[in-house]
């Protein structure tokens, strides 16, 4: 609330990053339209780094196509600043843009957002270190490699209690789209 305050007051000038911070807060509460408010608050020059939570509200709105655009810009744009080619998102946002290309369904994007979830499941000192290597294994078994579904589907998925929501929640989703997976198998068979 005292964010919210800060960002809306009129008097006062609230910096592009505390607009970007309130923004993150409103797309976790599902405020879509909030958050759209926020980000056309941001100032042109701090765009690029509002670029990742245009993309992220673009799919949260079902604009797939619009969101990946975003997302690819953002990291353009991460890339051009620190001259890394092997780089992603550190923040939240990245785990949407992986369900952007997984929602997409094309190999190219496939391939890539494996690309993206080896990369972070590699990173040791990653908060979401695990998550990303749950979709990275549920990637690679839409890539064909189905000796991965196995670990998917008898992983343990710790509590909220044990790790943090989003942890839970993603491999909740894998396990869930795992056995999507198999019952459209089933139904496909009779």
């Amino acid at each position: 609330m005292l964010l919210e305050e800060e960002c809306s007051n009129s008097e006062k000038h609230c910096s592009d990053y505390l607009h970007l911070i309130l923004t993150e807060q409103l797309l976790l509460q599902g405020c879509t339209q909030e958050a759209q408010e926020s980000l056309e608050r941001v100032s042109n020059e701090y765009q690029n780094n509002a670029a990742i939570f245009w993309g992220w509200l673009s799919f949260l709105r079902g604009e797939n196509e619009q969101a990946i655009k975003y997302y690819k810009d953002a990291l353009k744009a991460i890339k051009k600043a620190t001259g890394k080619r092997q780089i992603y998102f550190n923040t939240i946002g990245g785990l949407f843009f992986i369900l952007a290309l997984l929602k997409d369904g094309s190999v190219q994007h496939l391939r890539e957002a494996k690309e993206y979830t080896s990369l972070m499941s590699r990173q040791g000192d990653h908060w979401l270190r695990f998550t990303y290597g749950r979709l990275k294994m549920l990637l690679q078994v839409h890539l064909g490699d189905i000796t991965q579904k196995q670990f998917v589907v008898s992983g343990h998925i710790s509590s909220v209690e044990e790790e943090n929501s989003l942890q839970t929640l993603f491999c909740s989703l894998c396990l869930y789209w795992m056995d999507a997976e198999r019952m459209f198998e089933k139904s496909s068979s009779w």
